[in-house]
């Protein structure tokens, strides 16, 4: 039967990534924390350099936190499609939806702000 310890990424290849994705110490660790990362800097250095162990979670984020800055770094090299058919018909800046919807009116008496999304319910009118 194979070790599962054996499918974890060694801490090498945390460390190769952070150095293709020119990233300091300080900028991996607060982009890892911004994904709800909740190791010190301290121990994401030592676990960089081999001389900790990570939960697998957080190994998880960190390897997260790394994938999107080589996605952000390396996403313009890509060759470039001819036919655009995996593009959304109608893209849509996913922050911009969010915010939209956090400013939806709690209360069914209030109007939506312009721009909402329409809700569908089951309730006939």
């Amino acid at each position: 039967m194979d070790d599962p310890s054996s499918h974890h990424p060694s801490p090498q290849v945390f460390l190769a990534a952070q150095r293709r994705g020119n990233l300091t110490l300080q900028q991996l660790w607060l982009r890892y924390l911004a994904l709800t990362g909740t190791c010190a800097i301290i121990e994401i250095d030592a676990f960089l350099h081999g001389l900790a162990t990570l939960p697998a979670g957080e190994q998880d984020k960190l390897a997260h936190t790394l994938n999107e800055r080589l996605d952000e770094l390396y996403r313009a090299s890509r060759v470039p499609y001819l036919t655009d058919h995996l593009a959304p018909d109608n893209p849509e800046d996913p922050l911009a939806v969010l915010q939209r919807l956090l400013n939806r009116p709690t209360t069914p008496n209030q109007p939506d702000p312009p721009g909402s999304p329409a809700v569908i319910t089951d309730q006939p009118d």
